[in-house]
């Protein structure tokens, strides 16, 4: 809630993530494994964090445009990697 200033229907956020992985997947992932997101051919093992902050603003009412930042650190859990930024604007319409 935005009303101190003057927006009552915009919003903001911030996240925090750490994700890890289970031994024998960053075993799998060490040795050369590879899965639909994760896998180069080595691993140096790191828990991925993420941040993101967001600000969403009410345009008219039920229309919002949405600004995200999130920053990765070590993406892929691979401490040689990143950090990734990633940005995004996102429209939204409710009835």
């Amino acid at each position: 809630d935005m009303s101190g200033w003057g927006r009552p229907h915009d919003s903001t956020g911030f996240g925090w993530a750490l994700n890890g992985l289970s031994a024998a997947h960053r075993e799998f992932l060490r040795r050369g494994g590879t899965t639909f997101f994760l896998g180069d051919g080595t691993l140096r093992y790191r828990g991925e964090q993420d941040l993101e902050w967001y600000y969403r603003s009410e345009l008219s009412k039920g229309f919002y445009l949405t600004a995200d930042v999130q920053q990765v650190h070590s993406p892929g859990y691979n401490a040689d990697r990143g950090p990734a930024r990633f940005y995004a604007l996102r429209l939204h319409w409710e009835q």
